[in-house]
Protein backbone atom coordinates (compact mmCIF):
# COMPACT_ATOMS: atom_id res chain seq x y z
CA UNK A 1 0.00 0.00 0.00
CA UNK A 2 2.86 2.43 0.87
CA UNK A 3 4.49 1.77 -2.52
CA UNK A 4 1.19 2.43 -4.30
CA UNK A 5 0.67 5.70 -2.44
CA UNK A 6 4.24 6.77 -3.19
CA UNK A 7 3.69 6.08 -6.89
CA UNK A 8 0.51 8.12 -6.83
CA UNK A 9 2.28 11.06 -5.17
CA UNK A 10 5.12 10.94 -7.72
CA UNK A 11 2.63 10.87 -10.58
CA UNK A 12 0.74 13.76 -9.04
CA UNK A 13 3.80 15.95 -8.54
CA UNK A 14 5.31 15.19 -11.93
CA UNK A 15 2.39 16.60 -13.90
CA UNK A 16 2.27 20.14 -15.23
CA UNK A 17 -0.91 22.17 -15.24
CA UNK A 18 -3.10 21.63 -18.27
CA UNK A 19 -5.96 23.85 -17.07
CA UNK A 20 -4.80 27.33 -16.07
CA UNK A 21 -7.19 29.76 -14.40
CA UNK A 22 -7.70 33.01 -16.32
CA UNK A 23 -8.73 35.82 -13.95
CA UNK A 24 -11.26 38.33 -15.19
CA UNK A 25 -12.65 36.26 -18.06
CA UNK A 26 -16.02 35.60 -16.40
CA UNK A 27 -17.98 38.85 -15.88
CA UNK A 28 -21.30 39.23 -14.12
CA UNK A 29 -22.28 39.50 -10.46
CA UNK A 30 -20.31 37.56 -7.86
CA UNK A 31 -23.29 35.75 -6.33
CA UNK A 32 -24.10 32.27 -5.07
CA UNK A 33 -24.16 30.18 -8.26
CA UNK A 34 -25.50 26.65 -8.13
CA UNK A 35 -25.46 25.64 -11.81
CA UNK A 36 -23.74 26.39 -15.11
CA UNK A 37 -24.55 25.29 -18.68
CA UNK A 38 -22.50 25.78 -21.86
CA UNK A 39 -24.50 26.18 -25.10
CA UNK A 40 -24.65 28.26 -28.26
CA UNK A 41 -27.43 30.70 -27.36
CA UNK A 42 -27.28 32.94 -30.43
CA UNK A 43 -26.44 30.34 -33.09
CA UNK A 44 -23.20 32.08 -34.11
CA UNK A 45 -20.95 29.04 -33.75
CA UNK A 46 -19.21 29.82 -30.48
CA UNK A 47 -20.12 28.65 -26.99
CA UNK A 48 -21.99 30.87 -24.53
CA UNK A 49 -22.67 30.28 -20.82
CA UNK A 50 -25.66 30.59 -18.50
CA UNK A 51 -25.35 30.48 -14.70
CA UNK A 52 -28.22 29.51 -12.38
CA UNK A 53 -28.10 31.57 -9.19
CA UNK A 54 -29.85 31.60 -5.84
CA UNK A 55 -28.78 31.70 -2.20
CA UNK A 56 -29.57 28.86 0.14
CA UNK A 57 -28.37 25.35 0.97
CA UNK A 58 -30.54 23.67 3.60
CA UNK A 59 -33.22 26.37 3.33
CA UNK A 60 -33.98 29.36 1.07
CA UNK A 61 -32.14 32.61 1.67
CA UNK A 62 -32.36 34.91 -1.38
CA UNK A 63 -33.69 34.40 -4.90
CA UNK A 64 -31.52 35.74 -7.75
CA UNK A 65 -31.89 36.04 -11.53
CA UNK A 66 -29.76 33.85 -13.83
CA UNK A 67 -26.68 35.24 -15.59
CA UNK A 68 -26.31 34.89 -19.37
CA UNK A 69 -22.85 35.44 -20.89
CA UNK A 70 -22.55 35.76 -24.67
CA UNK A 71 -19.23 34.78 -26.26
CA UNK A 72 -18.09 37.60 -28.56
CA UNK A 73 -14.92 35.97 -29.84
CA UNK A 74 -11.32 35.59 -28.65
CA UNK A 75 -8.87 38.21 -27.43
CA UNK A 76 -5.38 37.50 -26.08
CA UNK A 77 -6.13 33.77 -26.21
CA UNK A 78 -9.28 33.91 -24.09
CA UNK A 79 -12.96 34.13 -24.95
CA UNK A 80 -14.59 37.52 -24.49
CA UNK A 81 -17.82 37.06 -22.54
CA UNK A 82 -20.36 39.88 -22.38
CA UNK A 83 -23.06 39.88 -19.70
CA UNK A 84 -26.33 39.95 -21.66
CA UNK A 85 -28.59 39.08 -18.73
CA UNK A 86 -30.45 42.39 -18.59
CA UNK A 87 -31.15 42.50 -22.33
CA UNK A 88 -31.67 38.84 -23.19
CA UNK A 89 -33.15 37.20 -20.08
CA UNK A 90 -36.32 38.17 -18.22
CA UNK A 91 -35.37 39.50 -14.79
CA UNK A 92 -37.05 36.75 -12.77
CA UNK A 93 -35.44 35.90 -9.43
CA UNK A 94 -35.08 32.17 -8.78
CA UNK A 95 -33.81 29.71 -6.21
CA UNK A 96 -32.11 27.95 -9.13
CA UNK A 97 -30.39 24.60 -8.56
CA UNK A 98 -30.09 23.35 -12.15
CA UNK A 99 -30.16 24.82 -15.66
CA UNK A 100 -30.12 22.79 -18.89
CA UNK A 101 -30.23 23.73 -22.58
CA UNK A 102 -32.48 21.74 -24.94
CA UNK A 103 -34.69 22.33 -27.97
CA UNK A 104 -38.12 22.01 -26.39
CA UNK A 105 -40.15 23.02 -29.48
CA UNK A 106 -38.10 21.51 -32.32
CA UNK A 107 -37.32 24.85 -33.97
CA UNK A 108 -33.57 24.26 -34.09
CA UNK A 109 -32.42 26.61 -31.32
CA UNK A 110 -31.69 25.83 -27.68
CA UNK A 111 -34.11 26.81 -24.95
CA UNK A 112 -33.41 26.77 -21.21
CA UNK A 113 -35.01 24.99 -18.29
CA UNK A 114 -34.26 26.17 -14.75
CA UNK A 115 -35.35 24.07 -11.79
CA UNK A 116 -35.82 25.50 -8.32
CA UNK A 117 -35.64 24.21 -4.77
CA UNK A 118 -37.82 24.93 -1.72
CA UNK A 119 -41.24 24.35 -3.31
CA UNK A 120 -41.04 26.55 -6.42
CA UNK A 121 -42.04 25.85 -10.01
CA UNK A 122 -39.53 25.15 -12.79
CA UNK A 123 -39.14 27.90 -15.40
CA UNK A 124 -38.86 27.48 -19.19
CA UNK A 125 -37.06 30.17 -21.20
CA UNK A 126 -37.78 30.06 -24.95
CA UNK A 127 -35.06 31.20 -27.36
CA UNK A 128 -36.01 33.48 -30.27
CA UNK A 129 -33.14 32.01 -32.32
CA UNK A 130 -30.87 34.99 -31.75
CA UNK A 131 -30.04 34.44 -28.09
CA UNK A 132 -32.89 36.41 -26.51
CA UNK A 133 -35.31 34.56 -24.23
CA UNK A 134 -38.85 34.91 -22.93
CA UNK A 135 -40.49 32.95 -20.11
CA UNK A 136 -42.99 30.42 -21.48
CA UNK A 137 -45.71 30.52 -18.86
CA UNK A 138 -48.25 27.70 -19.07
CA UNK A 139 -46.03 25.30 -21.02
CA UNK A 140 -44.79 23.35 -17.99
CA UNK A 141 -46.97 21.66 -15.37
CA UNK A 142 -47.71 24.09 -12.53
CA UNK A 143 -46.15 21.94 -9.81
CA UNK A 144 -44.14 23.29 -6.89
CA UNK A 145 -40.97 21.25 -6.66
CA UNK A 146 -37.93 20.91 -4.48
CA UNK A 147 -35.82 20.08 -7.52
CA UNK A 148 -32.04 20.06 -7.76
CA UNK A 149 -31.69 18.49 -11.20
CA UNK A 150 -33.34 17.92 -14.58
CA UNK A 151 -32.51 16.22 -17.88
CA UNK A 152 -34.05 16.12 -21.37
CA UNK A 153 -34.51 13.15 -23.68
CA UNK A 154 -36.93 11.58 -26.13
CA UNK A 155 -38.21 8.74 -23.96
CA UNK A 156 -41.27 7.98 -26.12
CA UNK A 157 -39.37 7.99 -29.43
CA UNK A 158 -41.89 10.43 -30.90
CA UNK A 159 -39.44 13.09 -32.03
CA UNK A 160 -39.54 15.63 -29.20
CA UNK A 161 -37.64 15.94 -25.94
CA UNK A 162 -39.30 15.01 -22.66
CA UNK A 163 -38.11 15.96 -19.17
CA UNK A 164 -37.20 14.21 -15.94
CA UNK A 165 -36.91 16.30 -12.79
CA UNK A 166 -35.64 15.35 -9.36
CA UNK A 167 -38.18 16.03 -6.61
CA UNK A 168 -37.12 15.75 -3.01
CA UNK A 169 -40.35 17.11 -1.56
CA UNK A 170 -40.70 19.46 1.38
CA UNK A 171 -39.66 23.10 1.48
CA UNK A 172 -36.05 22.69 2.63
CA UNK A 173 -33.23 20.30 1.81
CA UNK A 174 -33.78 18.07 4.82
CA UNK A 175 -37.52 18.45 5.52
CA UNK A 176 -38.97 16.25 2.79
CA UNK A 177 -39.58 12.52 3.08
CA UNK A 178 -38.64 12.04 -0.56
CA UNK A 179 -41.21 12.17 -3.32
CA UNK A 180 -41.40 10.52 -6.71
CA UNK A 181 -39.16 11.69 -9.50
CA UNK A 182 -41.09 13.67 -12.11
CA UNK A 183 -41.52 12.63 -15.77
CA UNK A 184 -43.05 15.28 -18.04
CA UNK A 185 -43.83 14.26 -21.61
CA UNK A 186 -43.69 16.72 -24.50
CA UNK A 187 -46.30 16.90 -27.28
CA UNK A 188 -44.33 19.52 -29.20
CA UNK A 189 -46.14 22.46 -27.61
CA UNK A 190 -46.45 21.79 -23.89
CA UNK A 191 -45.49 19.27 -21.24
CA UNK A 192 -47.80 16.92 -19.33
CA UNK A 193 -47.08 15.33 -15.97
CA UNK A 194 -46.90 11.63 -16.82
CA UNK A 195 -45.10 10.58 -13.64
CA UNK A 196 -47.87 8.38 -12.27
CA UNK A 197 -48.65 6.75 -15.61
CA UNK A 198 -45.16 6.16 -17.00
CA UNK A 199 -42.63 6.23 -14.14
CA UNK A 200 -43.18 3.68 -11.40
CA UNK A 201 -40.86 5.71 -9.23
CA UNK A 202 -39.91 4.85 -5.68
CA UNK A 203 -39.85 7.78 -3.23
CA UNK A 204 -36.23 8.86 -2.74
CA UNK A 205 -35.02 11.35 -0.17
CA UNK A 206 -32.65 14.18 -1.12
CA UNK A 207 -32.63 13.52 -4.85
CA UNK A 208 -29.64 15.42 -6.26
CA UNK A 209 -29.31 14.31 -9.86
CA UNK A 210 -31.28 12.75 -12.74
CA UNK A 211 -29.71 11.49 -15.97
CA UNK A 212 -31.09 9.95 -19.15
CA UNK A 213 -28.73 7.27 -20.47
CA UNK A 214 -29.14 4.08 -22.49
CA UNK A 215 -27.81 1.86 -19.71
CA UNK A 216 -28.53 -1.47 -21.38
CA UNK A 217 -27.82 -0.28 -24.96
CA UNK A 218 -31.20 -1.37 -26.30
CA UNK A 219 -31.74 1.93 -28.17
CA UNK A 220 -34.04 3.65 -25.66
CA UNK A 221 -33.28 6.04 -22.82
CA UNK A 222 -33.24 4.77 -19.26
CA UNK A 223 -33.17 6.99 -16.18
CA UNK A 224 -30.76 7.14 -13.23
CA UNK A 225 -31.71 9.02 -10.05
CA UNK A 226 -29.12 9.63 -7.36
CA UNK A 227 -28.64 11.77 -4.26
CA UNK A 228 -28.12 11.95 -0.54
CA UNK A 229 -29.72 8.58 0.17
CA UNK A 230 -28.89 5.02 -0.72
CA UNK A 231 -29.57 3.14 -2.92
CA UNK A 232 -29.20 5.07 -6.16
CA UNK A 233 -31.96 4.05 -8.57
CA UNK A 234 -32.06 2.93 -12.20
CA UNK A 235 -35.30 2.85 -14.19
CA UNK A 236 -35.35 0.88 -17.44
CA UNK A 237 -37.43 2.04 -20.41
CA UNK A 238 -39.58 -0.52 -22.21
CA UNK A 239 -39.05 1.33 -25.50
CA UNK A 240 -42.31 3.28 -25.37
CA UNK A 241 -41.51 5.62 -22.49
CA UNK A 242 -42.76 3.43 -19.64
CA UNK A 243 -40.22 2.87 -16.86
CA UNK A 244 -39.79 0.26 -14.14
CA UNK A 245 -37.21 0.31 -11.39
CA UNK A 246 -34.37 -2.18 -11.85
CA UNK A 247 -33.35 -3.24 -8.36
CA UNK A 248 -29.60 -3.71 -7.95
CA UNK A 249 -28.93 -2.81 -11.60
CA UNK A 250 -26.38 -0.19 -10.56
CA UNK A 251 -24.21 0.14 -7.44
CA UNK A 252 -26.11 1.46 -4.43
CA UNK A 253 -23.57 4.17 -3.67
CA UNK A 254 -23.73 5.98 -0.35
CA UNK A 255 -25.77 8.62 1.44
CA UNK A 256 -23.41 11.19 -0.09
CA UNK A 257 -23.63 10.20 -3.77
CA UNK A 258 -24.40 13.62 -5.22
CA UNK A 259 -23.84 12.49 -8.79
CA UNK A 260 -23.26 9.49 -11.04
CA UNK A 261 -21.89 9.78 -14.59
CA UNK A 262 -21.95 7.03 -17.24
CA UNK A 263 -19.62 6.50 -20.22
CA UNK A 264 -17.46 3.80 -21.80
CA UNK A 265 -14.29 4.12 -19.74
CA UNK A 266 -12.54 0.88 -20.73
CA UNK A 267 -13.16 0.73 -24.49
CA UNK A 268 -15.51 -2.27 -24.58
CA UNK A 269 -18.54 -0.19 -25.76
CA UNK A 270 -20.77 -0.63 -22.71
CA UNK A 271 -21.31 2.20 -20.23
CA UNK A 272 -19.28 2.24 -17.03
CA UNK A 273 -19.91 4.62 -14.14
CA UNK A 274 -18.14 7.17 -11.99
CA UNK A 275 -19.62 7.87 -8.55
CA UNK A 276 -19.19 10.90 -6.36
CA UNK A 277 -18.92 9.23 -2.94
CA UNK A 278 -19.27 5.61 -4.00
CA UNK A 279 -18.54 4.61 -0.39
CA UNK A 280 -19.04 7.33 2.21
CA UNK A 281 -17.04 10.27 0.78
CA UNK A 282 -14.64 8.11 -1.24
CA UNK A 283 -15.10 8.40 -4.99
CA UNK A 284 -14.96 5.41 -7.30
CA UNK A 285 -15.80 3.76 -10.58
CA UNK A 286 -17.94 0.78 -11.54
CA UNK A 287 -17.08 -1.47 -14.49
CA UNK A 288 -20.05 -2.62 -16.54
CA UNK A 289 -20.18 -6.36 -17.39
CA UNK A 290 -22.75 -5.95 -20.18
CA UNK A 291 -20.28 -6.40 -23.06
CA UNK A 292 -18.90 -9.60 -21.55
CA UNK A 293 -22.02 -11.23 -20.10
CA UNK A 294 -24.89 -9.64 -22.10
CA UNK A 295 -26.39 -8.69 -18.74
CA UNK A 296 -26.31 -5.32 -17.03
CA UNK A 297 -24.16 -5.43 -13.89
CA UNK A 298 -21.23 -3.60 -12.33
CA UNK A 299 -18.03 -4.32 -10.39
CA UNK A 300 -17.14 -1.53 -7.95
CA UNK A 301 -13.67 0.02 -7.48
CA UNK A 302 -13.42 2.53 -4.62
CA UNK A 303 -10.71 5.21 -4.65
CA UNK A 304 -9.67 4.62 -1.07
CA UNK A 305 -8.80 7.64 1.07
CA UNK A 306 -10.12 10.29 -1.34
CA UNK A 307 -12.93 11.40 0.93
CA UNK A 308 -14.11 14.96 0.39
CA UNK A 309 -17.60 16.40 0.12
CA UNK A 310 -17.68 16.93 -3.67
CA UNK A 311 -20.73 17.64 -5.85
CA UNK A 312 -19.88 17.48 -9.56
CA UNK A 313 -18.11 15.21 -12.03
CA UNK A 314 -17.64 15.13 -15.80
CA UNK A 315 -15.61 13.19 -18.37
CA UNK A 316 -12.96 14.51 -20.75
CA UNK A 317 -9.94 13.14 -22.57
CA UNK A 318 -7.55 15.72 -21.18
CA UNK A 319 -4.37 14.02 -22.44
CA UNK A 320 -5.75 13.08 -25.89
CA UNK A 321 -4.91 9.40 -25.50
CA UNK A 322 -8.32 8.16 -26.61
CA UNK A 323 -9.93 7.31 -23.27
CA UNK A 324 -12.03 9.42 -20.95
CA UNK A 325 -10.54 10.82 -17.77
CA UNK A 326 -12.61 12.13 -14.85
CA UNK A 327 -12.85 15.73 -13.67
CA UNK A 328 -14.29 16.41 -10.22
CA UNK A 329 -15.33 19.87 -9.09
CA UNK A 330 -14.32 20.00 -5.47
CA UNK A 331 -15.81 21.91 -2.55
CA UNK A 332 -12.86 21.73 -0.19
CA UNK A 333 -9.72 20.73 -2.09
CA UNK A 334 -6.78 22.92 -3.08
CA UNK A 335 -7.68 22.55 -6.77
CA UNK A 336 -10.19 20.85 -9.02
CA UNK A 337 -9.45 17.13 -9.23
CA UNK A 338 -8.56 15.15 -12.31
CA UNK A 339 -8.23 11.36 -12.45
CA UNK A 340 -6.23 10.09 -15.41
CA UNK A 341 -7.57 6.89 -16.96
CA UNK A 342 -5.13 4.31 -18.34
CA UNK A 343 -7.92 2.88 -20.50
CA UNK A 344 -8.32 -0.20 -18.31
CA UNK A 345 -10.21 1.32 -15.35
CA UNK A 346 -7.11 2.30 -13.39
CA UNK A 347 -7.25 5.96 -12.38
CA UNK A 348 -4.38 8.07 -11.07
CA UNK A 349 -4.75 11.63 -9.67
CA UNK A 350 -2.86 14.29 -11.62
CA UNK A 351 -2.28 17.96 -10.83
CA UNK A 352 -3.88 19.30 -13.98
CA UNK A 353 -5.54 22.45 -12.56
CA UNK A 354 -4.22 25.69 -11.13
CA UNK A 355 -4.01 25.54 -7.35
CA UNK A 356 -7.09 27.41 -6.20
CA UNK A 357 -9.32 26.69 -3.21
CA UNK A 358 -12.97 27.55 -3.81
CA UNK A 359 -16.40 25.94 -3.47
CA UNK A 360 -17.23 24.45 -6.88
CA UNK A 361 -20.85 23.31 -7.17
CA UNK A 362 -21.03 22.74 -10.93
CA UNK A 363 -18.89 22.91 -14.05
CA UNK A 364 -19.26 23.08 -17.84
CA UNK A 365 -16.99 21.74 -20.58
CA UNK A 366 -16.57 23.23 -24.07
CA UNK A 367 -14.04 24.67 -26.48
CA UNK A 368 -14.82 28.26 -25.52
CA UNK A 369 -11.81 29.78 -27.30
CA UNK A 370 -12.07 27.75 -30.51
CA UNK A 371 -8.53 26.34 -30.40
CA UNK A 372 -9.47 22.66 -30.65
CA UNK A 373 -9.35 21.58 -27.01
CA UNK A 374 -11.84 21.53 -24.14
CA UNK A 375 -11.84 24.31 -21.55
CA UNK A 376 -13.64 24.39 -18.20
CA UNK A 377 -15.94 26.88 -16.48
CA UNK A 378 -16.76 26.38 -12.81
CA UNK A 379 -19.65 27.74 -10.73
CA UNK A 380 -19.10 28.79 -7.12
CA UNK A 381 -21.54 28.77 -4.21
CA UNK A 382 -22.06 27.98 -0.52
CA UNK A 383 -18.85 29.70 0.68
CA UNK A 384 -16.01 31.93 -0.41
CA UNK A 385 -16.13 34.91 -2.77
CA UNK A 386 -18.50 33.33 -5.33
CA UNK A 387 -16.13 34.13 -8.21
CA UNK A 388 -16.98 31.84 -11.13
CA UNK A 389 -13.85 30.68 -12.97
CA UNK A 390 -12.60 30.05 -16.49
CA UNK A 391 -9.78 27.51 -16.93
CA UNK A 392 -8.02 27.62 -20.30
CA UNK A 393 -6.81 24.28 -21.58
CA UNK A 394 -3.10 24.48 -22.40
CA UNK A 395 -2.73 20.76 -22.99
CA UNK A 396 -2.85 18.88 -26.28
CA UNK A 397 -5.47 19.56 -28.93
CA UNK A 398 -8.28 17.10 -29.41
CA UNK A 399 -7.20 14.84 -32.28
CA UNK A 400 -9.18 11.71 -31.44
CA UNK A 401 -12.36 11.06 -33.45
CA UNK A 402 -15.69 10.39 -31.73
CA UNK A 403 -16.81 6.79 -31.30
CA UNK A 404 -19.91 4.84 -32.21
CA UNK A 405 -20.65 2.66 -29.19
CA UNK A 406 -23.63 0.98 -30.79
CA UNK A 407 -25.81 1.54 -33.86
CA UNK A 408 -28.77 -0.24 -35.37
CA UNK A 409 -32.37 -0.13 -36.47
CA UNK A 410 -35.52 0.15 -34.38
CA UNK A 411 -38.55 -1.01 -36.37
CA UNK A 412 -42.19 0.01 -36.02
CA UNK A 413 -44.65 -2.67 -34.92
CA UNK A 414 -45.82 -3.24 -38.50
CA UNK A 415 -42.24 -3.09 -39.90
CA UNK A 416 -43.32 -0.35 -42.30
CA UNK A 417 -40.76 2.14 -41.03
CA UNK A 418 -37.54 2.16 -39.07
CA UNK A 419 -35.43 4.47 -36.98
CA UNK A 420 -31.68 4.48 -37.25
CA UNK A 421 -30.29 4.82 -33.72
CA UNK A 422 -26.71 5.66 -32.77
CA UNK A 423 -25.20 5.71 -29.27
CA UNK A 424 -22.06 7.85 -29.52
CA UNK A 425 -19.27 9.17 -27.35
CA UNK A 426 -16.70 11.95 -27.67
CA UNK A 427 -13.78 13.32 -25.68
CA UNK A 428 -15.96 15.51 -23.45
CA UNK A 429 -19.21 14.58 -21.72
CA UNK A 430 -21.17 16.09 -18.85
CA UNK A 431 -24.52 14.97 -17.41
CA UNK A 432 -24.83 12.35 -20.13
CA UNK A 433 -24.64 14.97 -22.90
CA UNK A 434 -22.01 15.05 -25.63
CA UNK A 435 -21.79 17.77 -28.31
CA UNK A 436 -21.67 16.03 -31.70
CA UNK A 437 -23.01 16.58 -35.19
CA UNK A 438 -24.31 13.23 -36.44
CA UNK A 439 -25.43 12.75 -40.03
CA UNK A 440 -26.26 9.85 -42.35
CA UNK A 441 -26.18 9.10 -46.03
CA UNK A 442 -28.48 6.44 -47.39
CA UNK A 443 -29.80 5.01 -50.63
CA UNK A 444 -30.89 1.93 -52.52
CA UNK A 445 -27.29 0.82 -53.10
CA UNK A 446 -24.02 1.47 -51.37
CA UNK A 447 -22.35 2.82 -54.49
CA UNK A 448 -25.21 4.74 -56.12
CA UNK A 449 -26.73 8.14 -55.46
CA UNK A 450 -27.26 8.85 -51.76
CA UNK A 451 -29.48 11.16 -49.75
CA UNK A 452 -28.15 12.98 -46.70
CA UNK A 453 -29.85 13.87 -43.41
CA UNK A 454 -28.93 14.96 -39.90
CA UNK A 455 -29.78 12.76 -36.95
CA UNK A 456 -31.60 14.47 -34.11
CA UNK A 457 -30.18 14.40 -30.61
CA UNK A 458 -32.43 12.32 -28.37
CA UNK A 459 -30.51 12.90 -25.13
CA UNK A 460 -28.00 10.75 -23.28
CA UNK A 461 -25.54 10.40 -26.17
CA UNK A 462 -28.26 8.91 -28.38
CA UNK A 463 -29.14 10.13 -31.89
CA UNK A 464 -31.93 8.97 -34.24
CA UNK A 465 -33.20 9.32 -37.82
CA UNK A 466 -36.48 8.05 -39.31
CA UNK A 467 -35.92 5.92 -42.44
CA UNK A 468 -38.24 4.85 -45.24
CA UNK A 469 -37.14 1.34 -46.29
CA UNK A 470 -38.37 2.06 -49.83
CA UNK A 471 -35.69 4.75 -50.17
CA UNK A 472 -33.05 3.55 -47.75
CA UNK A 473 -31.74 0.02 -48.11
CA UNK A 474 -28.27 0.92 -46.90
CA UNK A 475 -27.23 3.66 -44.48
CA UNK A 476 -23.92 4.96 -43.15
CA UNK A 477 -23.32 7.37 -40.26
CA UNK A 478 -20.77 10.17 -39.85
CA UNK A 479 -19.89 11.69 -36.46
CA UNK A 480 -18.19 15.09 -36.24
CA UNK A 481 -16.99 16.72 -33.01
CA UNK A 482 -16.33 20.37 -32.18
CA UNK A 483 -12.65 20.03 -33.08
CA UNK A 484 -13.51 18.76 -36.58
CA UNK A 485 -12.57 15.13 -35.97
CA UNK A 486 -14.81 12.70 -37.84
CA UNK A 487 -15.73 9.03 -37.75
CA UNK A 488 -17.62 7.10 -40.41
CA UNK A 489 -19.42 3.92 -39.44
CA UNK A 490 -19.74 0.73 -41.44
CA UNK A 491 -22.71 0.37 -43.76
CA UNK A 492 -25.91 -0.81 -42.12
CA UNK A 493 -28.29 -2.87 -44.25
CA UNK A 494 -31.94 -1.88 -43.81
CA UNK A 495 -33.56 -5.33 -43.68
CA UNK A 496 -37.07 -5.79 -42.32
CA UNK A 497 -37.25 -8.20 -39.37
Amino acid sequence: MRAMLTALVIALLSQTESFVVQPGVIPGPAVWTEAVCAFDADEDGDVDVVFGNGEGFAEPERALPPTLLINEGVKAGNPVFVDASSSALPARALFCKCVIAFDHDGDGDLDLLATQAYAHEAVLYVNNGRGAFVVADGVLPAIELNSWSACAGDVEQDGDLDLALAHHGGTTLFSGDGLRTQLWTNDGERFTDASAQRLAAAPKKAQQNVTFVDLDLDFDLDLVVDGRSSPQLAYLNDGTGNFTVASDAIPAGSNFTYETEFADLDGDTDLDAFYISLRQYDEGVATNRLAQTAKLGFDEHVFEGTGQDDNEAAFLDYDDDGDLDVLVGTLAGDCEKLWRNDGAMTFVPVAAFSALRDSTLDLALADFDGDGDVDVVTAQGESGEFDNRYYRNEGPRDTKPPRVLRSGLRWSADAASAQLVVVAQDGAQDDGVTALDVSARYGLTRDGECEHAALRHCGGGTFALALDPARARHVRVTLRDAAGNTTESDWIDVVRP
